[in-house]
């Protein structure tokens, strides 16, 4: 009898333990010069892509969900706009301080959404990215980008 009743207290205590288990990601939430980096390096990157015309690196930094759903066929021609205006943003990028931007946050998927802005002398960048861990590491889910010259 005490054997059962052991076996179901440590049955409820796991389940307790469990149950108010964060989520993983929860616990890697990125601070704010990490944010700024995630940022940074998916827009220079997505700059380097335009640029060149090669999606390729864009896709392979990219999380694997976003990688199973789109092609560097399908990005390039989503992203042809850019191309066509051979617009470099680079230096914006690198050197430019956010503008604004709204809190990080997660969703119940464990999604990072990252919201904000770039402006310079002759454009401003309005930008929407999520993010979202594989193997522990922030990955590009999702990016929409709004370029309007000054």
């Amino acid at each position: 009898m005490t054997t059962k009743f052991a076996r179901i207290i440590g049955g409820l205590v796991l389940c307790l333990i469990l149950g108010f288990t964060p989520p993983s990601w929860a616990a890697k939430f990125p601070n704010v010069e990490q944010q700024d980096l995630l940022v940074r390096s998916a827009l220079m990157t997505f700059n380097d892509a335009n640029m060149t015309g090669n999606y390729s690196v864009l896709l392979a930094k990219a999380s694997k969900q976003f990688q199973s759903s789109l092609s560097t066929d399908k990005l390039s021609e989503g992203f042809k706009t850019f191309r066509d205006q051979n617009l470099n943003l680079e230096k914006m990028f690198m050197t430019a301080d956010l503008l604004e931007s709204k809190p990080a946050e997660t969703d119940d998927d464990g999604v990072l959404h990252l919201v904000g802005s770039f402006k310079d002398d002759q454009t401003s960048v309005r930008y929407s990215l999520k993010f979202i861990q594989n193997n522990a590491v922030w990955k590009l889910l999702a990016i929409d980008i709004h370029y309007k010259p000054e």
